[in-house]
């Protein structure tokens, strides 16, 4: 684990050079065992910390939410690539539905905002309307939804194939607009640009 005082420096380093937000990204952030303090401090430091998260952690501990929000945590953007329990299998190894949905509830039960991050494949792109759907649903906790394509490289099962970004937003657009919803490629915003942390250091 990166050391509390090596993230409290760059988190100043990153506020000196004009930044005000920083993503705590993996490996699993929320396995660290001083994440509490470190989001504490970023925000002492002046500088916004949102987590990126697989879930599991805010599913199975309900106080941990609770506990990252009086820290001064706002925000968690929690993996959520399906509704399917046979395409989680098929992509994360396991059946992490009822977990991830449980996540967001405890999520949005202790004040934070959500994000859904939905890596996007063959297996799952056409549950992107439902994906949507879902995040509609928790509204306004839940206030983004990010789709990402695939990287074809690192723990990525085998049979898995990348969807691009064009097929990803036809698919999205498609499907949303057959179910009823008002949505135009104007709806949908690129990503910000994070600068890594080996940059920085």
């Amino acid at each position: 684990h990166v050391p509390v005082d090596q993230v409290l420096a760059l988190g100043q380093k990153i506020r000196g050079d004009g930044g005000r937000l920083v993503q705590l990204m993996g490996g699993e952030p929320a396995e660290h065992p001083d994440v509490i303090e470190i989001v504490r401090g970023l925000c002492r430091l002046g500088v916004r910390p949102v987590m990126a998260t697989n879930g599991l952690r805010l599913a199975s501990e309900p106080l941990f939410a609770r506990r990252l929000r009086r820290a001064g945590l706002r925000k968690v953007n929690i993996q959520f690539d399906t509704l399917c329990a046979e395409t989680s299998v098929a992509m994360r190894g396991q059946d992490l539905v009822s977990l991830k949905r449980q996540a967001v509830e405890n999520a949005a039960g202790a004040g934070l905002r959500v994000g859904l991050i939905a890596t996007m494949c063959d297996r799952n792109v056409h549950e992107a309307c439902d994906i949507l759907r879902f995040a509609l649903s928790r509204m306004p906790e839940v206030n983004t939804v990010t789709f990402q394509s695939l990287a074809a490289k690192g723990r990525v099962p085998a049979g898995l194939q990348p969807t691009g970004r064009t097929a990803i937003l036809g698919h999205l657009l498609n499907s949303a607009n057959e179910a009823g919803f008002d949505l135009s490629p104007q709806d949908i915003l690129p990503p910000p640009q994070y600068m890594p942390w080996r940059a920085l250091t």
